[in-house]
């Protein structure tokens, strides 16, 4: 399922349109994405998992296809932590 097709799903399951429906998803992602990345924080949705804030420091890797020792940036980022409900629904 990708995005339009939720937000389709989303819309026929409720009295929103789907303008209304992809406008309410924007945001909230928009929100997780600041909150984790800018605010630094943790976004805990139960039942769903958390969204984490990560700190990569830069590292030495190598590039597969021409064996080029490449060094990394560092950089924020953030991961998704599934929680335990829904990791017993799959």
């Amino acid at each position: 399922m990708n995005k339009s097709e939720l937000i389709r799903s989303v819309a026929n399951n409720t009295r929103h349109t789907q303008k209304e429906v992809e406008e309410i998803l924007d945001e909230a992602i928009g929100e997780i994405i600041d909150l984790t990345t800018v605010m630094n924080e943790r976004v805990l949705i139960k039942s769903f998992g958390a969204f984490e804030p990560v700190h990569r420091e830069k590292r030495e890797m190598v590039n597969p296809r021409t064996r080029e020792k490449v060094i990394t940036r560092e950089r924020r980022t953030f991961k998704f932590v599934v929680s335990k409900t829904l990791n017993n629904k799959l």
